[in-house]
């Protein structure tokens, strides 16, 4: 099924058109799954709400918890009614044949020219947001390349910390800035992502802001989690920036379905970060002709995330 094809499909059924994008971006193009989706019987506001969770588990499963009072958001009861179905969503992890692999641009071709797009855009006049922050660019590896399980390894990362303030208030609260010690520690978050053909690719995005290690005070906790609910947009917002300043015509990024299965994260923040964050910041999905590997060969793929600079 193409994109285009994916896309009628939900919207005939009375799915909005973001809405059936940020399905598609979790599902990919599983006909099967999209059909079970579309059939789903229910009104368009009810459909257009249950939407993460029929992309995300499948309607049966969301028909069982609904009728047994299991709520949605319950990860462990969810995952109890997923297991009796018998029902899996997780990534294919078949290999295409054939498929693009991605050529990044060796790091020391980018490196000057990205720092340098990144002090400008450090220099701009910040806007509107609970907090801020400061960046660090910097090469995990001169080139991309395969590890034996298909993984890419290399490329750029760009590391969002708190502003001196904001460390301070992180601090007098009690947080614990050194718990992202598997990642980057210290850090609000971090994407990592390449350069290849005048593009930015984003592989990933993450954060340990909302894991509860950063405090044991719930109350603060859940403060810490207000104040910094959009990283993710200012973190795709400051590429954006360095992007342009650097030359980059497009910024390509992973979808739910790319990401999902790699590592055991919770689905609704898959969902947040991977399908509804860049529509949120005008990303549109795109097909390519054929599979693309990011990701290694394992998770070669059709579907990206894109926004036009």
């Amino acid at each position: 099924m193409s994109l285009d094809a994916a896309k009628i499909l939900l919207t005939s059924k009375g799915y909005r058109a973001p809405t059936a994008e940020k399905i598609i971006a979790t599902t990919g193009l599983h006909e099967g799954r999209l059909r079970e989706i579309a059939a789903f019987e229910a009104s368009a506001p009810m459909k257009d709400m249950l939407s993460k969770y029929l992309a995300i588990y499948s309607p049966p499963v969301v028909r069982q918890a609904i009728e047994s009072g299991v709520s949605l958001d319950d990860n462990s009861r969810m995952a109890e009614i997923v297991k009796s179905h018998g029902i899996t969503y997780i990534l294919d992890r078949s290999n295409f044949q054939p498929f693009k692999r991605l050529t990044p641009e060796p790091c020391s071709q980018w490196t000057e020219n990205l720092k340098a797009a990144l002090a400008t855009a450090q220099g701009a006049k910040p806007g509107k947001s609970p907090f801020s922050a400061r960046f660090e660019l910097r090469c995990s590896g001169e080139l991309a390349s395969e590890t034996e399980d298909g993984h890419r390894r290399g490329g750029f990362s760009l590391v969002m910390y708190p502003s001196e303030e904001d460390a301070l208030r992180l601090k007098k609260e009690g947080a614990r800035l050194d718990y992202n010690y598997e990642h980057e520690p210290g850090s609000l978050g971090f994407a990592r992502f390449y350069v290849s053909d005048g593009r930015l690719i984003v592989s990933e995005l993450q954060s340990d802001l909302f894991k509860s290690g950063w405090h044991d005070l719930v109350k603060t906790r859940n403060a810490i989690r207000r104040r910094y609910a959009r990283w993710g947009n200012y973190m795709l917002s400051s590429l954006e920036q360095v992007a342009r300043n650097a030359g980059l015509k497009e910024i390509v990024m992973s979808t739910t379905e790319l990401i999902r299965g790699k590592y055991p994260v919770d689905p609704h923040k898959l969902f947040k970060t991977y399908s509804e964050l860049p529509q949120s910041e005008g990303y549109s999905l795109f097909e390519t002709p054929a599979p693309v590997a990011i990701l290694g060969k394992q998770r070669a793929k059709t579907v990206f995330w894109r926004k036009v600079l």
